[in-house]
């Protein structure tokens, strides 16, 4: 008397089967009878919960060098948690299942994660990618150029960026997005705030180049030889082609 449903005995061989609902513990009063009388005792019946089984995402995201947090969760009401293998910054509480910290270095990791109960215990495999962080510009930030001279510049950055981009250009001027060469032949002159951008998996870095175009110097068009008379007023135009703004 006393079983846990669905548990039942056989009167005949004593057996006590079935599968049990729930986990707990059961005094279970247990007889024996013959001719002569009745023999009794109690059994303590401990049934266990089934071993847990790990329901969190198996993938997750990371950036080096920001805080990270991510919880281990499993079915069957786990009393410790455990991971193995974590990157460099990275710790986990036993209690909570919490995995926490700073990574300290871009990469991948398979980590394996672990829940454990009084019936067993879980396991399973999280792949943990830490990405770099976002690029960070370190190209001059002023450049020069002239109106129908070919021009070469390069978007740096660290954090290894995967494309870059270039937004204000002049007329003539165009970015590679995989290199971050700027290159052409620019054909205005002007002066330009130019943002320019790296991109990897994180984010995107972005810092403004001032770019002055100059125009083509003066050509003189005016006449190479002129001719004066002692004693009578002269005068000469100095002309020029590209928009001369002083002479002498």
């Amino acid at each position: 008397s006393g079983l846990p449903v669905p548990l039942n005995v056989n009167a005949g061989s004593g057996e006590i089967t079935g599968t049990p609902a729930a986990a707990g513990t059961f005094s279970v009063q247990i007889s024996a009878t013959n001719a002569s009388g009745m023999g009794s005792t109690t059994l303590t019946l401990t049934i266990n919960p089934a071993a847990p089984v790990i329901n969190s995402a198996l993938s997750a995201t990371a950036t080096a060098g920001v805080g990270f947090s991510y919880f281990i969760t499993a079915t069957n009401s786990p009393g410790s948690f455990n991971a193995a293998g974590l990157p460099a910054g990275l710790t986990v509480n036993t209690v909570t299942g919490e995995i926490s910290g700073t990574p300290a270095a871009a990469g991948t990791s398979s980590v394996t994660l672990s829940a454990t109960n009084a019936g067993g215990m879980g396991n399973a495999t999280l792949t943990l990618t830490v990405n770099p962080p976002a690029p960070v510009l370190s190209s001059a930030t002023s450049a020069n150029g002239t109106v129908g001279t070919a021009f070469n510049y390069t978007i740096t950055a660290s954090n290894s960026p995967l494309t870059y981009n270039a937004t204000g250009l002049p007329a003539g001027l165009n970015v590679n997005p995989s290199s971050g060469l700027i290159s052409g032949t620019p054909t205005v002159a002007g002066l330009f705030s130019v943002t320019l951008s790296a991109t990897n998996g994180t984010g995107t870095g972005t810092t403004v180049l001032t770019l002055d175009i100059d125009p083509i110097p003066p050509v003189i068009t005016s006449a190479s030889a002129v001719t004066a008379t002692l004693g009578v007023p002269f005068h000469f135009f100095i002309t020029a082609a590209n928009g001369p703004t002083s002479f002498d």
